[in-house]
């Protein structure tokens, strides 16, 4: 969420929350991290594959759902 004149640059935060899925694959929170930054970048295919793991991690997890719905 920081601008880029602060250092934000969605790239670099796509990159990192692949990372963090590989490093634990079970952390269904680093999914829905990487969705957001998805559908900010305008990928909605992985913004959805994404969103599809953390759910398929923990069905119950009310940030997962709420992004689905379209709210961050």
């Amino acid at each position: 969420y920081s601008p880029s004149m602060f250092g934000g640059d969605v790239d670099k935060a796509i990159a990192s929350f692949k990372k963090a899925t590989e490093l634990d694959p079970q952390s269904y929170e680093d999914f829905v991290w990487l969705a957001i930054a998805c559908r900010r970048k305008g990928d909605t295919t992985g913004a959805q594959t994404a969103l599809k793991e953390a759910l398929h991690l923990n069905p119950r997890s009310a940030f997962a759902q709420r992004v689905q719905a379209g709210a961050e």
